[in-house]
């Protein structure tokens, strides 16, 4: 599902129901407890296994974020771990969306699902705020065209979706930081 768009007026009127979550380092040693409250709730699309060079995670925080704040990215750095971390995406089949800061746009509308999986999880977890979800469209449309380049329709008219297998993704150099 892509959304849905009123024939008359060719907006869009209810956001995509794909979301993404991310399980930084330092909390991989409880990927297996994450992956299935995520698997219990959604239907894992694709996991990407995603190393990033040490050098470059304050840049690449910045990237995959949408914003450059220096000293927030060096704590989060610490927080976070420095090694290889788990990408998810995933469809969930009965998306339940609010709309808390009352912007009125589809691709804003929060998906309480996914807020609610990953608030249980950083309150249940050894380290705090090592787990992140893309609670909206276009939170999740940056964050994926950020780690793979493909804009969220390309993604999901892959032929290869398999939310079993685990993709390495390398990256050599910094993310180019931008608005997507």
């Amino acid at each position: 599902m892509h959304g849905e768009t009123t024939a008359a007026e060719g907006r869009k009127t209810k956001p995509n129901s794909v979301y993404l979550f991310v399980i930084w380092n330092r909390g991989m040693p409880e990927a297996e407890t994450v992956l299935g409250a995520i698997g219990r709730r959604f239907e894992i699309l694709r996991q990407f296994e995603v190393t990033w060079p040490a050098k470059d995670y304050i840049a690449n925080f910045a990237a995959f974020y949408g914003w450059k704040s220096y000293s927030m990215w060096l704590g989060k750095k610490r927080r976070s771990g420095t090694g290889p971390f788990r990408v998810i995406v995933v469809r969930d089949p009965k998306p339940v969306f609010t709309d808390p800061e009352k912007r009125g746009l589809p691709e804003l509308l929060r998906n309480e699902n996914v807020h609610d999986v990953k608030f249980t999880l950083r309150e249940t977890m050894k380290h705090s705020n090592v787990v992140h979800a893309a609670e909206n469209e276009a939170e999740t449309r940056h964050n994926l065209k950020a780690l793979t380049g493909e804009t969220l329709e390309a993604f999901l008219s892959r032929s290869d979706l398999d939310g079993n297998a685990v993709v390495p993704l390398r990256f050599t150099e910094p993310m180019p930081y931008a608005a997507y």
